[in-house]
């Protein structure tokens, strides 16, 4: 890795990264419409297990705040 993307992981790394419980009300949506928008961005976190066939799933996300205002402004209407 080369040094700025050293310095770069390094802030990304401790800029706040909020649950899909905090995003659902800072936003107004439910929690199962954020893990929808958020579910296959590139930069989020996920621990626990996926669901498989015989086990629900149980995953935890963490979003940090570059990738909220990513896919806000990419929704955002403009006009």
């Amino acid at each position: 890795m080369t040094p700025s993307a050293t310095g770069n992981l390094q802030v990304k790394s401790l800029e706040r990264h909020p649950s899909s419980e905090e995003v659902g009300l800072m936003r107004g949506l439910s929690t199962k419409i954020v893990r929808r928008m958020f579910g296959n961005e590139p930069a989020i976190i996920e621990f626990g297990n996926r669901e498989t066939m015989k086990k629900r799933s149980y995953l935890t996300i963490r979003i940090p705040e570059s990738v909220l205002a990513r896919v806000h402004r990419r929704l955002r209407k403009t006009g």
